[in-house]
């Protein structure tokens, strides 16, 4: 199992927009989520990635699922490149893949200054 969902409900107000909603994702499951606008897709996606039982329910992952999400709106920094935007969540995958990207600048930088070639995708240098 990646992960459980279990009697996971979430309202607004008096509005509710799920209710006792209760699955299992297993390894290899391909999952799609469908309803009109207004009917708490985006609440429940954004509850179970944010580990947050909503109005009740339990959410487990197992100890190797990341989960992520992207919101509808995000926000964004309009002077921010599109890989710096990819790269603006807080998981430690993203924070590894950032300090990648600023070393990898800075050996391409610090190459072309010496007049030298990097080549960083097959790690050798010419």
């Amino acid at each position: 199992m990646i992960l459980s969902v279990e009697k996971l409900s979430h309202s607004y107000g008096v509005r509710t927009l799920f209710k006792d909603v209760t699955f299992n994702i297993e390894m290899g499951d391909k999952i799609g989520i469908i309803g009109v606008n207004g009917t708490g897709k985006s609440t429940l996606l954004r509850d179970i990635a944010r580990g947050e039982a909503g109005d009740g329910g339990r959410i487990t992952a197992n100890g190797s699922c990341v989960i992520e999400y992207l919101p509808q709106n995000p926000d964004h920094d309009p002077q921010a490149t599109v890989l710096e935007q990819v790269f603006q969540g807080d998981s430690p995958q993203l924070e590894l893949l950032r300090r990648y990207e600023r070393a990898a600048a800075l050996a391409a930088g610090t190459a072309a200054a010496n007049g030298q070639r990097i080549c960083l995708a097959a790690g050798e240098r010419s």
